[in-house]
């Protein structure tokens, strides 16, 4: 049974991020209409992905990863249903952005 339950749990967390990953890609979309930014280390133009319904910016150079306000908190807010929970918050994050 509880295979089933766990099967049950998995697919609607799924689902879930599914849903969180579309809405982020339509805010990509509107923000993407925006003026492009620079990376504050190297110049470069940052890239925009979403994450479990985060849009970080991301340089393609140097891999710097910049968060707007609110992001992180958003971020940690997911780490608590992350199923492999054992490493905490650093190990979700390590996890989206691998």
């Amino acid at each position: 049974m509880s295979d089933s339950w766990d099967d049950r749990q998995q697919a609607q967390e799924n689902r879930y991020f599914e849903k969180a990953n579309k809405e982020a890609l339509e805010r990509l979309n509107i923000r993407s209409k925006a003026a492009e930014r620079a990376c504050p280390v190297d110049g470069k133009t940052l890239e925009q992905s979403s994450m479990a319904g985060v849009i970080v910016d991301r340089c393609p150079s140097c891999q710097g990863i910049w968060l707007d306000s609110g992001e992180l908190e958003e971020i940690l807010k997911q780490a608590h249903t992350y199923p492999d929970n054992e490493g905490g918050a650093l190990a979700y994050i390590k996890h989206l952005f691998s």
